[in-house]
């Protein structure tokens, strides 16, 4: 069963929440996957309390990209895809060239997320 884990760790500077993605075999990021993983980042985007997000992936993977089952079926309008999970707010302004961030984003990939 696919999930996305949702871990925070609390620091002096507020709390730092760990999103796993967990969708065996690789972690692909299918139409079902990327709404799911677009929740836990809008609800980290509403958590006032996190200053910075960090994604790893269970699996000993990151992820495998995107979810080849779903190359042959066309996406609703409603349809949630990796784009939308990129394009949310606290992706966009993770970015270096924007000047105020929100919460600071990063990648773990490979490796496991531990608390201070």
């Amino acid at each position: 069963m696919s999930d996305v884990h949702v871990k925070d760790h609390a620091t002096a500077a507020g709390t730092v929440r760990v999103l796993t993605l967990d969708n065996p075999p690789v972690n692909a990021m299918g139409f079902d996957y990327s709404a799911k993983l677009l929740a836990a980042v809008e609800g980290a985007e509403a958590d006032a309390s996190v200053i910075a997000v960090v994604f790893t992936g269970a699996n000993g993977i990151f992820s495998g990209g995107a979810d080849v089952n779903d190359f042959t079926k066309e996406p609703g309008p409603d349809t949630k895809t990796v784009r939308d999970v990129v394009a949310a707010d606290l992706i966009v302004e993770a970015v270096p060239e924007h000047e105020q961030l929100k919460v600071d984003v990063m990648r773990a990939i490979g490796a496991a997320a531990r608390p201070e």
